[in-house]
């Protein structure tokens, strides 16, 4: 018995012939999943591909919508070859639904129908219209509203229907449409595409597993193991097998094929070249570049929603970023607030010797400026806490307890021959005298933040007090030291003693821009992988490269508002006195570094489809920026060999850009600034 045998088609509405279609992975004979199959169907024609899972049937659709490509055989669609652009398919020409739901998390059944009517080319008042229509068919007219995660899993593949089915396409293919139904929801989804073949004259091919559902297609092909086991309409099958049901039909079939001689695939007769007349006629289109711009126009409105509906991906992308920089400019910068510090005076003797001062040839204004009291004045009390002793040894006791961060001891003898040091006599002290005008500070070295802190501020404390007591004492007022520090020639004069962090602040910018964008692009493109909607827009028509350009622009205005707000955070808390030009060039660099890590990320995401080493690789490039590019320290300082690592990263021209135009205010005339430009567009262009 021969179940190679096919009944008639009308060669005159053909829609699909696929011939002797084989395919294997890695081009190898023993690991093929199709041999030799030949499926043809005609318009308002339900055609069902049947076996258990595994056997192929999704593989085949596939190499249909040209989403794989057969290592051999071939495929027309309406007399044309397949994947030629004029065919429409994958495109407006075919509907396709895939095994998996393939749907939208983020967007509404109405939302998700007009958003895929777009993409299938229908205008917009041919899709209100159809959605309410396409509704009340598959019974959803109440839930138009409501999100995928709302609806129960019959919903959602009734939804999957229906975006197939909205542009009423002459080619319909339906992988497992039914999977996971009830039998009432199954039967009425067949009752459904039924209706449709019969009313809209669309071929239907589709794909199941439940085999005694197909009694109401006009043609089954029977898939095991790569193999067409048999084929025909259902009274045939059931005839020839002598069986009164498809389950058994089916199994009678693969077990004659089993004791079979020779089970290897005999092509389905073919009755000669057909001429394109005897295909069904079509409307043949050529995308436009405005259709094209279109729809990724759409595009890139269904991901700006989908980021704006999503709170994680906004919390990555303005919260992180603005409370990283606040924690880095909290540890970096050495602001000690009220720490307890010991304060030991002891009784001081103001030197008063008229004879003296006409011989040093000053007239002093006040002579109790040289009292070290007013030296404690000086000192910072948003820094210091004042603590006094009476003597030296309970102070530092208080030290060894933890009471007190630590201790200033002065002299008696401090005023009296301080005198000298201020009038440049120094030379005129014996060096026990000398010894007497010296203000000691006893700390905890343990605590070294607060350790070094606690000295630059007493040295902070002692120039002010050293400058006023020379004022107050009639003398002139030259630097205390043969040096002077004049006004700086680019940048501002900042006060180290308060403030050391907007190095590594404008460095974090930069590593933080380009690592949040890989998260967040990774993410987005892995959402689309993951859910099957990439590959249901392929189906569609759209290019990969329509949907990386979406993607990007959609997340890079997140992304960049995102960038703009650390910015102006970092602006504000190291307090950069900066020009419009300074913040319009700083933009441009830092949305270049987040264009980078966005189509980065795309490209891992594409590459290893998994969260965590997308997590991985985002936390890994921001301390490799921060330890190699110069965020932390500068390039001048790192080992030969972390310097030749960083001239290859993406972002240390860029990092030195940004801080000669934050902090120096310097335009694109310099050669550091537009080098920074230059390595951010290489950088782009490669990837």
């Amino acid at each position: 018995m021969d179940f190679k045998e096919i009944t008639s088609f009308n060669v005159e509405k053909l829609v699909l012939n696929a011939r002797n279609i084989a395919f294997s992975y890695n081009s190898q004979p023993d690991a093929q999943i199709l041999r030799n199959i030949s499926i043809r169907t005609n318009s308002s024609q339900i055609t069902a591909i049947v076996g258990p899972s595994g056997c192929g049937k999704t593989t085949l659709i596939n190499i249909i919508l040209s989403l794989l490509p057969a290592t051999k055989g071939e495929v027309t669609l309406f007399g044309k070859n397949i994947g030629e652009k004029c065919v429409g398919i994958p495109g407006p020409n075919v509907g396709y639904m895939p095994q998996d739901e393939a749907l939208p998390r983020d967007l509404s059944v109405r939302q998700s129908l007009f958003f895929f009517g777009l993409l299938y080319k229908m205008s917009i008042n041919d899709i209100r219209a159809k959605i309410p229509l396409l509704l009340g068919q598959v019974g959803l007219s109440e839930c138009g509203h409501k999100f995928m995660n709302q609806l129960s899993g019959g919903m959602r593949r009734r939804v999957s229907l229906a975006i197939a089915l909205i542009h009423s396409p002459p080619l319909m293919i339906l992988d497992e449409p039914t999977v996971g139904c009830d039998p009432p929801l199954r039967s009425g989804i067949w009752d459904l595409l039924v209706k449709i073949a019969k009313e809209k004259g669309s071929s239907i091919v589709i794909t199941t597993h439940y085999i005694e559902e197909c009694r109401k297609a006009n043609i089954i092909y029977f898939l095991r193991k790569g193999l067409v086991v048999g084929m025909g309409s259902p009274d045939f099958i059931l005839q020839k097998t002598n069986t009164t049901n498809m389950d058994d039909a089916f199994y009678e079939m693969c077990c004659r094929i089993e004791k079979s001689d020779d089970n290897a695939p005999i092509p389905i007769p073919y009755d000669g070249k057909l001429s394109p007349r005897e295909y069904k006629q079509i409307k043949l289109q050529k995308d436009s570049l405005w259709y094209k711009f279109w729809i990724t126009l759409a595009l890139i409105c269904r991901y700006f929603l989908a980021f704006a509906r999503s709170p994680a991906s906004i919390f990555l992308c303005v919260t992180i970023p603005t409370a990283s920089i606040l924690l880095v400019h909290l540890c970096l910068s050495p602001r000690v607030i009220g720490a307890p510090i010991g304060i030991v005076i002891e009784n001081q003797t103001i030197f008063a010797d008229d004879t003296e001062f006409k011989r040093l040839g000053i007239k002093p204004i006040c002579l109790e400026c040289t009292n070290p009291e007013h030296f404690v004045d000086y000192m910072n009390r948003r820094v210091f806490q004042i603590v006094r002793y009476d003597n030296l040894v309970d102070a530092m006791e208080d030290v060894k307890k933890l009471t007190i961060s630590g201790v200033l001891y002065i002299n008696s003898q401090f005023s009296d021959h301080f005198l000298a040091r201020l009038t440049e006599h120094f030379s005129d002290l014996s060096e026990a005298e000398a010894r007497n005008t010296i203000v000691r500070v006893y700390g905890d070295a343990a605590d070294t933040f607060v350790f070094d802190a606690m000295e630059s501020y007493l040295q902070d404390a002692y120039l002010k007090f050293y400058k006023a007591s020379r004022i107050n004492l009639g003398l002139k007022d030259i630097p205390p030291f043969p040096f002077d520090i004049g006004d700086p020639i680019l940048g501002d004069d900042k006060d180290a003693p308060t403030d050391k962090s907007y190095f590594t602040l404008i460095g974090g910018i930069i590593g933080l821009s380009m690592s949040c964008c890989v998260v967040v692009a990774g993410f987005s493109m892995i959402t689309d992988i993951t859910d099957k909607t990439l590959y249901r827009y392929l189906s569609t028509g759209l290019s990969v490269g329509q949907i990386f350009v979406a993607q990007t622009f959609a997340n890079s205005i997140f992304m960049t508002s995102s960038t703009i707000l650390t910015l102006f955070t970092v602006i504000y808390l190291i307090q950069l006195s900066v020009t419009l030009q300074s913040i319009v060039l700083a933009s441009g660099i830092l949305w270049g570094q987040a264009l980078i890590g966005l189509l980065l990320g795309q490209l891992i995401a594409t590459s290893l489809v998994s969260e965590i080493f997308i997590l991985v690789t985002g936390l890994s490039m921001y301390y490799t920026i921060a330890a190699v590019s110069g965020t932390c320290i500068t390039l001048e300082s790192q080992p030969y060999y972390l310097s030749a690592v960083s001239g290859l990263l993406p972002n240390t021209k860029p990092l030195e850009a940004l801080r000669t135009i934050l902090l120096r205010n310097l335009d694109l005339s310099n050669p550091t600034v537009y080098q920074g430009y230059i390595a951010n567009t290489i950088k782009i262009t490669l990837k």
